[in-house]
């Protein structure tokens, strides 16, 4: 069957928009916690984070499922998913029940992220795929601008009014009903007896890259999760100017999205240690800023960071394995990547707890600090890795060169 590959690009783009749902809240997390005094702060922050428990118990199960239902049918359900847990807390304001719809919201996640990832691996090759991987990356952070700063605005109507930025999956329900194509059922590999259990055998580098991943993304929601509340404790305004700084972040992530390719063309898998030690000079500046200007343009720094990330993690895995593990591999490294946003409150908070946070005026500043000192060592094994991955051996499947 021959695909239409702008259909799939199309379709791939709209459903990065869905991407970054999980910090819509975040802009107003101050006015949540103000809401509900008697839940405590770490709880609060988990109405972002918590959505990663189901995402990552759905991704693992995705290889699996793909052998009994299409990935589109997949894909819209978990599109449905999204919509519904996301917009629910909107409706409803009792706690255990947006934490429970928060829930339903990961399944959606769970489900249409790595799918959307492997569908990229296996339509699509070399230079090609690391612009598509690229620009995927780019429209999530354009989601993710909407999410923030337009979640800053809604949340003063109200703190549950954040939650109304989910309505933006109905258009994405649209449009992948009307051009992701349905290859149908993915056949399970040829002489082998297909079992939940059996996709977990993986080369180990699978793991290792999503171990990786885990931990650049528990530090990297450190921002997410901290920025409403630092702008507030260090007097610089409200929701809405959290927004805006989460919005530049995102800015810049969605420009940096857009150049990937080219990117990683010049330095290849380079750009993999690249991104946390550029992330950690935007966190540094943060940590320092004392004007609302500052933080604007640290924000704006440091959010490239991502953009240069994720695509690349994509990349590496998607060349550890033949095409017909592609799914599976995606689905498991991506699993354990997104563990890294549940205990990102957990691990950030404890290790600037034992740094003095607690006693600081802006305890804000020294979580990200926490985050720069995470960063420098990760950029290290990172680069210790891309030069026994990459340099002294041939990737895989080696891309062809344009």
């Amino acid at each position: 069957m021959e695909l239409n590959k702008t259909k799939v690009k199309i379709s791939v783009y709209s459903l990065a928009l869905l991407g970054m749902g999980l910090i819509a809240s975040a802009s107003g997390t101050a006015y949540i916690k103000d809401a509900f005094p008697e839940v405590s702060t770490t709880w609060i922050q988990m109405l972002t984070t918590i959505p990663t428990v189901s995402s990552m118990a759905t991704t693992l199960a995705t290889g699996f499922l793909v052998r009994k239902w299409s990935k589109k049918r997949l894909i819209l359900i978990g599109v449905m998913c999204w919509i519904i847990g996301g917009l629910t807390p909107f409706f409803v304001h009792v706690f255990p029940v947006m934490i429970a719809m928060r829930l339903l919201f990961g399944v959606g996640l769970g489900l249409t992220l790595p799918l959307s990832i492997s569908t990229i691996a296996e339509v699509f090759d070399g230079q090609e795929r690391a612009s598509v991987f690229g620009k995927q990356s780019a429209f999530s952070m354009l989601g993710g601008i909407g999410y923030t700063y337009g979640g800053g605005w809604l949340s003063q109507l109200g703190w549950q009014y954040c939650y109304l930025a989910y309505i933006v999956g109905i258009p994405v329900f649209i449009i992948v009903l009307l051009n992701l194509p349905d290859t149908g059922v993915t056949p399970a590999p040829e002489g082998e007896k297909e079992t939940f259990w059996s996709k977990f055998k993986l080369p180990w580098e699978v793991y290792l890259v999503g171990f990786f991943g885990l931990m650049f993304t528990a530090f990297w929601f450190g921002f997410s999760t901290n920025i409403s509340m630092f702008v507030s404790n260090a007097g610089l305004g409200g929701s809405v100017e959290s927004g805006l700084v989460s919005a530049l972040k995102n800015l810049s992530g969605f420009l940096t999205g857009l150049i990937f390719g080219m990117v990683f063309k010049r330095i290849r898998y380079f750009t993999l240690p690249l991104a946390p030690l550029w992330a950690a000079i935007g966190f540094f500046m943060l940590s320092k800023s004392e004007a609302m200007t500052m933080v604007c343009i640290s924000s704006f720094i440091l959010g490239a960071g991502d953009s240069l990330y994720q695509p690349t993690r994509s990349m590496v895995v998607s060349n550890i394995v033949p095409k017909n593990l592609v799914t599976n591999a995606v689905s498991i490294s991506t699993a354990v990547s997104n563990l890294g946003t549940f205990f990102s409150p957990i691990v950030v908070n404890s290790i600037s707890g034992l740094a003095g946070a607690d006693s600081a005026a802006v305890p804000e500043r020294i979580k990200f600090q926490v985050v720069v000192g995470a960063y420098i060592i990760l950029g290290i094994i990172f680069a210790v890795y891309v030069i026994l991955r990459f340099e002294r051996k041939k990737v895989r499947n080696q891309e062809s060169q344009s």
